[in-house]
């Protein structure tokens, strides 16, 4: 199908709609310009990353992340309650 043909099919399909909604969003499509797919996008990928990290049991529970940190930031100090220092 050329372009010439689809456009005149669309044009028919359109001229004969009548829902005002279903209008209004052929007008939306048309009007935006389409950037690049959302799969492709950092945020989904690093969203997918998670979900495979999640699926093979790479991650830490509240308490255990709660725990790590508390003995993480006693570790920064000492007995008196100062911090070390670091070089």
């Amino acid at each position: 199908m050329t372009v010439t043909q689809r456009k005149s099919q669309l044009k028919k399909l359109i001229d004969a709609e009548r829902d005002p909604a279903v209008l209004e969003q052929v007008a939306n499509v048309l009007a935006k310009k389409v950037a690049k797919p959302v799969r492709g996008t950092a945020l989904v990928k690093r969203a997918m990353r998670a979900e495979e990290d999640l699926k093979a049991g790479r991650f830490q529970t509240l308490e255990e992340f709660e725990k790590d940190m508390t003995a993480f930031v006693s570790s920064l100090y000492d007995k008196n309650g100062k911090a070390k220092r670091r070089a």
